[in-house]
């Protein structure tokens, strides 16, 4: 059965310098005043409608918000990276704004927030999720062209080692591993296109294409996680069959991967609802 919503376009960015967004929200939501978040991050191609149409049925199926920010301006160009010292606005702290913009605008507390990010999405949402882990419940990278290690000897955006690059930021593995991540990649997403950071550092330190870097930060946050004794949840899945086209990785289940991983999260932690206040 068709669920009634009602969506929000590029609501809150008629002020200069806000963050624009898409929103969707479930008249289940509307009308109970509190809801799940997921906030899907576009890359490079700032395709942030596309992903509001893979994922806005899955969303309206839970009656979560689906919010969809657009990092399209000429203050964004370094928003993979949280928007560094001297390179644009901090686009972590943007969206946090426009969260806070929505909140009020749809009258809906947030409850569990869940982060997805697809190629240049994806650098953004995990190295938010490492700069805040307080404000994320779970999260899904995927496709990302590159990753920060949680080494703490390496400069950011390599490593934690953020110095003056990102004002405010420590990050800490002792609470960013305890996020829930799950990252996917296409099972032929191995181009080493003008998209990939292809630099002798990164391809020796991660890997030739997507997928060896994924494994590899993966296998890093798992060991990081472990000499820690946390009780940290890090998985990967290759989806068959796609390379490096959002719509096709839809096809071959990212979404539904995703929001059954974001279920698995939910279900797990009783009391979760609520657990992330929004950012002030």
């Amino acid at each position: 059965m068709k669920k009634s919503a009602r969506a929000i376009e590029n609501a809150g960015s008629d002020r200069p310098g806000e963050l624009a967004y898409h929103a969707f929200v479930p008249e289940q939501a509307a009308q109970r005043g509190r809801a799940a978040l997921v906030v899907a991050v576009h890359g490079i191609s700032r395709n942030a409608l596309e992903q509001m149409a893979g994922f806005s049925t899955f969303a309206a199926e839970r009656g979560h918000v689906l919010m969809a920010p657009c990092f399209d301006t000429p203050e964004d160009e370094d928003y993979q990276r949280l928007g560094r010292r001297g390179r644009g606005r901090r686009a972590d702290l943007a969206l946090d704004d426009a969260i806070r913009r929505l909140a009020e605008k749809t009258k809906i507390e947030f409850g569990p927030r869940f982060f997805f990010g697809y190629s240049g999405g994806g650098q953004f949402v995990h190295r938010y999720l490492m700069s805040h882990p307080d404000r994320v419940t779970a999260a899904v990278v995927a496709a990302a062209g590159w990753y920060t290690f949680p080494d703490a000897h390496q400069a950011y955006p390599h490593g934690l080692r953020v110095g003056g690059a990102l004002a405010g930021v420590r990050m800490e593995p002792s609470e960013f591993l305890r996020v829930p991540l799950l990252v996917t990649v296409g099972a032929l997403d191995v181009d080493r296109d003008a998209s990939v950071r292809t630099t002798p550092k990164v391809d020796e330190g991660q890997g030739g294409d997507r997928i060896e870097r994924a494994k590899r930060w993966i296998t890093a946050m798992q060991a990081a996680a472990r000499a820690r004794s946390l009780p940290a949840r890090h998985e990967l899945t290759i989806l068959d069959g796609a390379g490096h086209s959002f719509s096709d990785c839809v096809e071959a289940g990212l979404a539904r991967a995703s929001f059954r991983f974001f279920d698995s999260v939910d279900a797990a932690t009783p009391g979760v609802f609520g657990s992330c206040p929004n950012p002030k």
